[in-house]
């Protein structure tokens, strides 16, 4: 499996393979159920109030596979950590 330090931020990610997937951002948000501001959101800024939920909703959406789920888990949990300790 791939470094976390090597991939791109949660909201890149999710960016591209929505584009890859030739899917709007509305598009996505039906799918998904959840709304196009919090496909926004995420884009733009890897929104941390996403559900782990939610993630996997896109995840599999999107076409993940499991090793991308997982990574993409640790991806969020990294980030969760390095804020606690900016606001530390």
């Amino acid at each position: 499996m791939n470094n976390i330090k090597d991939q791109l931020p949660l909201n890149q990610l999710i960016k591209k393979y929505r584009i890859k997937k030739g899917l709007t951002q509305m598009e996505l948000s039906k799918k998904a159920k959840v709304s196009q501001s919090l496909i926004s959101k995420i884009e733009k800024s890897s929104d941390k109030s996403i559900t782990f939920y939610n993630l996997v909703q896109l995840a599999k959406i999107l076409n993940f596979g499991f090793d991308e789920i997982n990574l993409l888990a640790e991806i969020r949990e990294s980030e969760r950590s390095e804020m606690k300790m900016v606001t530390a």
